[in-house]
């Protein structure tokens, strides 16, 4: 799955590394998530999950991609 978290929105709070560590992480010097557009594992959907809905600058977002051929 996909996962985009916006290094302009991010504000460094940290709540998704926080709350999922096994699929966010934050700059060690300043702070603030910059992983940009990801990949996560399927089995890690609870944890993506958590951290979008933890971000109180809600600049983490799900993608919704679709199938070849849809």
């Amino acid at each position: 799955m996909r996962v985009r978290v916006d290094a302009d929105l991010c504000q460094g709070h940290g709540m998704c590394a926080a709350l999922a560590p096994e699929v966010y992480r934050v700059n060690e010097e300043s702070g603030f998530n910059q992983m940009g557009e990801f990949e996560a594992p399927d089995d890690a959907l609870v944890a993506v999950e958590r951290g979008v809905a933890a971000c109180p600058e809600q600049a983490i977002a799900l993608l919704v991609t679709r199938e070849a051929g849809q």
